[in-house]
């Protein structure tokens, strides 16, 4: 049974929503969403953040992040890590 919900976004609408391309092929990314359900007192709990506005998600909370995918040559990329790529071409323009 789920108690709550929490979508983490480590980005803007605008960048979640945008097209991006693989910098191994040059192909066209997928956005991907990834859902986890996680119990507050579990051992991987630690790795989460269950505090929302001034609450704490306390039981199994669902968990839903965003990636992206290649799907020519299979490459995942995590948003801070696409981030990161991104500004460094920008960079060398």
């Amino acid at each position: 049974m789920i108690h709550g919900s929490k979508v983490i976004l480590n980005c803007s609408l605008y960048f979640l929503f945008k097209k991006h391309y693989c910098s191994n092929c040059r192909g066209t990314l997928e956005r991907k969403k990834r859902e986890k359900i996680v119990h507050s007192e579990s051992a991987e709990a630690k790795d989460y953040d269950f505090s929302m506005a001034d609450t704490f998600l306390y039981g199994n909370i669902k968990f839903t992040t965003y990636y992206f995918k290649c799907p020519e040559c299979e490459t995942i990329y995590e948003i801070k890590e696409l981030k990161k790529l991104e500004k460094e071409k920008r960079k060398h323009k």
